[in-house]
């Protein structure tokens, strides 16, 4: 019974998020959690949902996915030093709960669509680097009660 209790602490442990960003320097997107079948809620027609951390530093388009849904939990994505895209990309991302930092990519042009509660955010639907070469990055973000905060530098 013992061991049994520990197994259970130590996989609680394991699925709880870090309480500040990490400072991953890896392109690939990283995530942490239980994924399960949505069911009659589907946000984004996945299929699914996920429960947990979802976080990466990318530089190449091509590693992120076309969509994420997180019922409750956070996601750090780092896109500040994402290479010109060579051609169209679209990124819709639904977080239920919890919160949501995002750093914009800083050379490529991103037509941003955010609903979100404003109360808890600062992400607006607006277009940015408008002027940088190379194909638009669509990122569409939806919150229901997470706090989204979008770091422009």
């Amino acid at each position: 019974m013992e061991a049994l209790r520990g197994r259970e602490v130590a996989q609680r442990v394991s699925l709880r998020p870090p309480q500040r960003p990490p400072t991953s320097t890896t392109p690939a997107v990283k995530q942490i959690g239980i994924y399960g079948t949505a069911g009659d809620y589907d946000p984004l027609n996945t299929g699914h949902m996920f429960n947990g951390q979802i976080a990466g530093v990318v530089t190449n388009a091509r590693d992120l996915n076309p969509d994420y849904v997180v019922d409750s939990g956070q996601i750090y994505l780092d896109l500040s030093g994402m290479e010109t895209l060579t051609e169209p990309k679209t990124v819709s991302i639904y977080i239920n709960s919890g919160h949501f930092d995002l750093k914009m990519p800083k050379n490529v042009p991103v037509d941003l669509t955010c609903k979100v509660p404003s109360e808890k955010s600062n992400c607006k639907t607006k277009k940015y680097n408008s002027d940088a070469p190379g194909s638009i990055f669509t990122l569409n973000i939806t919150s229901n009660t997470a706090r989204v905060t979008i770091a422009k530098k």
